[in-house]
């Protein structure tokens, strides 16, 4: 998602059946895809992806775990990314 300016962004959003959903924005465009070469082939992407996502699941788990503030990293890698 281009308008996102951290590498990805977690929203947890409550539905009428107090559901929870979760939604991943990943931003393709940030500095950190563009400043490796690697990534000039969208199928470069897949590792980092997965790493990413590896990221979201625990910290929407921790919680359960007893971890408070887990959204903390996931801020503090986007804070690190943007000075690359």
């Amino acid at each position: 998602e281009k308008t996102l300016e951290d590498l990805y962004n977690l929203v947890m959003e409550n539905d009428e059946l107090y559901t929870k959903r979760y939604i991943l924005k990943i931003n393709l465009a940030h500095r950190f895809f563009i400043k490796f070469d690697m990534f000039k082939c969208q199928e470069d992407y897949q590792p980092i992806i997965t790493m990413i996502h590896a990221n979201v699941v625990s910290e929407i788990i921790a919680p359960f775990q007893g971890v408070k503030m887990a959204s903390v990293i996931r801020k503090n890698i986007n804070e690190f990314l943007q000075n690359i």
